[in-house]
């Protein structure tokens, strides 16, 4: 693997294992809301700063293929949203690329046989640059987002995880955005603070525990065993990128709780992390 075994950014006997992250986007305006969920970003991207950053989103899906961004100067900003206040769309995130990164990924992908590309003019989806921005502000950690094949698998999410799991040892942090809940058409956007619905609660409650236990067998039947599974995920796309997370994780990693509430009554935030042990 020649590209994996050049692309040492971090490499060396005094360098961090970084973490694996789950990160629930929310809404863009996430972006600027001085919140507890903010907060608790902020302090996570504060407390281990990588190398550089691997992002898989629930925004790019690709069919068949997986796509890997390998831009050479700044990451572009996608404004992949509509009827957000004017201000959300001249925020940029330019952060740098990096293609030594991402051929390496692309290497540790095609290994585990997943059909691979590069992709050399694709910028950054909100669901990867509105997280980015709160944790990592300064806008100097180099970026590459890697794509979702569609339709897909939580099996094949959890491989493209493990492909790329080596990555935590040279200091890359390996990151996920999608939503533990996503049914737009439950929110009450007028009470971004209102109390959670209980079949929301229910089933963030039973994907957190299947989660701290490592069930991954059961994780991969949510949808026929998770309370109301189909309700808070009437389309997959936000909840797979949970599996690449968990293929992420190592054995000896220990569970971190980034952030866990709820916004208009349905959207979990839940964010959590698997941390090497005694980092």
């Amino acid at each position: 693997m020649e590209y994996f075994h050049t692309f040492e950014p971090g490499a060396g006997p005094g360098v961090s294992i970084s973490p694996a992250l789950f990160i629930s986007h929310g809404a863009p305006t996430a972006a600027w809301e001085r919140d507890p969920y903010f907060d608790s970003l902020t302090a996570f991207g504060k407390k281990r700063p990588p190398s550089a950053v691997i992002v898989v989103s629930a925004h790019w899906l690709t069919g068949g293929t997986v796509e890997v961004t390998a831009i050479a100067g700044n990451n572009a900003t996608i404004h992949d949203f509509s009827g957000f206040p004017d201000e959300l769309y001249r925020m940029t995130y330019p952060a740098p690329g990096s293609e030594s990164l991402a051929r390496a990924a692309a290497e540790l992908l095609a290994e585990k046989k997943i059909p691979v590309a590069l992709n050399h003019v694709r910028g950054l989806d909100h669901g990867a640059w509105v997280p980015l921005t709160i944790m990592y502000p300064e806008r100097n950690v180099p970026v590459v987002q890697v794509s979702m094949p569609w339709p897909s698998t939580p099996e094949t999410l959890f491989t493209m995880g493990e492909a790329m799991r080596p990555l935590r040892a040279r200091g890359v942090l390996l990151a996920a955005s999608g939503g533990m809940t996503h049914n737009l058409s439950l929110l009450a956007w007028e009470a971004k603070e209102a109390a959670p619905l209980k079949e929301a609660a229910a089933f963030d409650a039973w994907v957190a525990a299947k989660v701290k236990n490592r069930d991954t067998a059961e994780l991969f039947e949510y949808l026929p065993l998770a309370p109301h599974a189909a309700a808070m995920h009437p389309t997959a796309e936000h909840f797979m990128p949970l599996f690449f997370t968990l293929g992420c994780a190592r054995d000896d990693d220990r569970l971190e709780t980034v952030f866990e509430g709820f916004r208009y009554a349905a959207l979990s935030m839940r964010s959590f992390a698997f941390t090497a042990a005694g980092q």
